[in-house]
């Protein structure tokens, strides 16, 4: 764990408690043999504690495809673990999850999986999902195929109530913005609270929805403007409009296209409108954090 971007603590060992785990069935013929167990993990050795979510999929080693950087290890001869998501049976198997709904449980927990939209979704027979690089606290799958691309964010450290991603952007998308890319569906579940004996946390675990190619990752745009001491142009916008549309002139008046980033992109393509009015929401759609 510690070798992983996600994992929280830094330059020390981590002080691990299983808290609880639950299956998902395979659903590619040829991944019969691969059992995919995601395990809830407490680190306690952080205060407070730090849970995260830690997909394997368990399958015998001469099938096994995937980088040796992602190969967890072999517990017994002949079987060999993998970092979920970069197998073909855990990718399989989450998709199916948050397009067909369903519930899973295991100790002490309950997964259920919530379909959102009717976007067209690959057939999950035909479909390649890969790993998006450069994440820190979570993991974001690619699934192309036949329909609409999609991405599917799995969050690693866990946290109680709505992941604002899903609830802001839902709610977007259900009040007929073309800002936000349109949600396929999430993914919540039910565990044991680690502060309490007896307490229960629900929060999410996975989101899924319509994957742009070409638009930039609002978080990587940031970072590479702040390297080259270049001022976003929403920043701008924000100091040009300090005395407008706010009675006492303390508050910045902010566009919605100044909140939602810079990348000036619609589902049909680029927009031509002055910098001002521009759908600046490109960047914040495949925000991958």
């Amino acid at each position: 764990m510690p070798r992983q971007r996600w994992y929280a603590a830094k330059g020390r060992p981590p002080s691990l408690r299983l808290v609880s785990w639950w299956d998902l069935p395979a659903t590619r013929p040829d991944d019969a043999d691969a059992r995919v167990r995601t395990f809830l993990v407490a680190d306690e050795g952080a205060l407070p504690a730090v849970l995260y979510q830690i997909p394997v999929v368990s399958r015998a080693t001469e099938t096994v495809v995937a980088d040796a950087e992602h190969v967890i290890g072999s517990p017994e001869p002949g079987t060999t673990f993998i970092d979920g998501p970069f197998d073909r049976a855990y990718a399989a198997a989450l998709l199916e999850l948050v397009i067909a709904g369903g519930t899973v449980t295991g100790p002490q927990s309950t997964v259920v999986g919530h379909a959102a939209s009717s976007v067209a979704t690959p057939d999950l027979g035909a479909f390649d999902a890969r790993v998006l690089s450069g994440e820190q606290s979570n993991t974001s799958l690619i699934y192309e195929g036949p329909g609409t691309p999609l991405i599917c964010k799995v969050y690693r450290q866990l946290h109680p109530g709505l992941n604002p991603d899903i609830e802001l952007q839902t709610a977007l998308a259900d009040a007929g913005s073309t800002r936000v890319p349109r949600p396929v569906g999430w993914v919540e579940g039910r565990w044991p609270d680690l502060a309490t004996a007896h307490g229960v946390i629900s929060g999410s675990l996975a989101f899924a929805q319509e994957f742009l190619p070409g638009v930039e990752d609002a978080w990587r745009v940031a970072l590479l403007a702040a390297a080259r001491g270049v001022r976003l142009p929403f920043a701008g916008a924000r100091a040009r409009n300090g005395d407008r549309g706010s009675p006492s002139g303390s508050r910045p008046a902010i566009s919605d296209a100044d909140c939602l980033g810079e990348r000036p992109r619609r589902r049909g393509g680029d927009v031509g409108a002055p910098p001002r009015d521009r759908d600046r929401g490109g960047a914040r759609r495949r925000r991958a954090t």
